[in-house]
């Protein structure tokens, strides 16, 4: 029975090893919030919807970053909550729409050296006039560098 034991608790030893080493190769993430600007003017959007053509006011409610290094490379891992609202006397159907976002990446001598757009699908239930989504998105820039970020009031297609 001790001989079990001792085996198993040799492998849980093991296992507990190999596991932190191979955290060892993953950079260490750090609070990078100063990287991030969420620009005022695109704090805001307002637009109807697709479906049922009510009006949906969507806000940034809070910017959240950590970033570590990757070759020459900072990583962004961005969450971004939001506040999107109804007036339930429009409709109180379900509603279905996308909220899209647009990410100017600055190196730095403040140049934008890069656009990246993007959208998330969502909804709103039937009688729900207000959510609170957060939305967790990762992107790059050089090892300095910086990103804006901005709700726009439709998808944008940039060319690449």
């Amino acid at each position: 029975m001790f001989t079990a034991i001792t085996r198993s608790g040799g492998f849980v030893t093991l296992t507990a090893f190999v596991l932190s080493a191979c955290s060892a190769f993953r950079p260490d993430p750090y609070a990078c919030d100063e990287k991030v600007t969420a620009i005022e003017i695109g704090s805001r959007v307002e637009f109807f919807t697709a479906d049922t053509f009510q009006p949906i006011m969507i806000r940034l409610n809070g910017v959240s970053a950590s970033c570590y290094s990757y070759e020459e490379k900072t990583v962004f891992d961005v969450s971004v909550g939001l506040k999107i609202t109804r007036d339930l006397s429009d409709s109180p159907e379900v509603t279905k729409f996308q909220v899209p976002f647009i990410i100017a990446v600055i190196e730095n001598s403040e140049t934008v050296i890069r656009h990246e757009s993007f959208a998330y699908r969502m909804a709103l239930s039937k009688k729900t006039d207000n959510l609170y989504p957060v939305i967790d998105f990762q992107t790059e820039a050089p090892k300095d560098g910086r990103i804006i970020l901005s709700l726009t009031p439709e998808i944008i297609e940039l060319k690449k």
